[in-house]
């Protein structure tokens, strides 16, 4: 009977000392077939004011469909993509600019010509299963045949609509909403690094699109592992910039697909400070932008 016991306690003290089981490791990365299409919406807010008085404020909203046309061997995809619906407001000390594509553009509203001129016009895209936008074409060329017979004043305009709206920052917020995953499975609590540049008008007058080293975390699995949470934390490493950006992705792991994502940055620099947050979720072609 003592030998029993001694077996039986022997056994709870070793069943205490082994190490805990490892969490069960996920393979986070896009999944492309050709003839894939899904949608998603867009909305983002950006405010800057410097200590001088100057303050802006830009609102966007868009539907982007996606369908994937080509698929290399290494995953990477080629997409087409079309805006079924924009919503731009601008506003600063000198224009107030507001454009939605779902209504008929007023005469001479060169901003609502560039929108409405957007809608259905394809556009191409390159993403690796990573979610590296390698590229963005289709809007620069549009505005470049609006901007054919404008005035100088119209130009100028056009001008501030390209610092927020362009091949160039369409392709910073894909790679931003969409990028950095891991190259390697990870396990709940896993992290990996990645540098991530934020779309340009996060930067205005403070840093020109330069990248902030960013750490990310698998924080939560749900659904058996079907589906997670990605967590970032980051910040600009200039001495003359304070900052971060905080943001949530929620992936699915078996579609091989962003569900959403939310994020919020602030900065200040030289006597500006800014706010930038942004949201984009899988949407279904019934929903609008709001």
């Amino acid at each position: 009977m003592r030998f029993i016991t001694t077996v039986t306690a022997l056994t709870f003290v070793l069943s205490l000392a082994a190490p805990a089981q490892e969490e069960e490791k996920v393979a986070l990365g896009w999944k492309f077939t050709k003839g894939d299409k899904f949608r998603y919406e867009y909305a983002s807010t950006f405010e800057s004011e410097s200590d001088g008085g100057d303050s802006v404020q830009w609102k966007t909203a868009y539907g982007l469909d996606l369908e994937v046309t080509a698929v290399d061997k290494d995953g990477t995809a080629t997409l087409k993509a079309t805006f079924d619906r924009i919503k731009l407001t601008y506003s600063d000390d000198e224009d107030d600019v507001d454009v939605d594509s779902t209504k008929k553009p007023p005469k001479g509203d060169v901003a609502a010509k560039i929108v409405t001129t957007l809608i259905g016009k394809p556009m191409d895209i390159r993403l690796t299963r990573r979610g590296e936008c390698k590229k963005f074409e289709g809007i620069d060329k549009v505005v470049d045949t609006v901007l054919e017979d404008l005035d100088e004043e119209d130009e100028a305009l056009v001008e501030k609509f390209k610092q927020h709206f362009s091949d160039d920052v369409l392709q910073g917020q894909i790679q931003t909403e969409f990028g950095q995953l891991p190259e390697k499975p990870v396990a709940k609590g896993g992290k990996w690094e990645g540098d991530q540049s934020l779309p340009e008008p996060t930067n205005f007058g403070v840093g020109g699109g330069r990248a902030w080293p960013s750490k990310f975390t698998l924080k939560e699995v749900r659904e058996g592992g079907k589906q997670v949470v990605i967590s970032q934390d980051g910040g600009p490493t200039r001495d003359d910039i304070d900052g971060e950006v905080k943001s949530d992705r929620v992936w699915d792991v078996a579609k091989g697909r962003m569900q959403s994502t939310k994020r919020k940055a602030t900065m200040e620099s030289q006597g500006t400070s800014m706010t930038y947050t942004a949201e984009m979720k899988l949407a279904t072609p019934k929903e609008k932008a709001k």
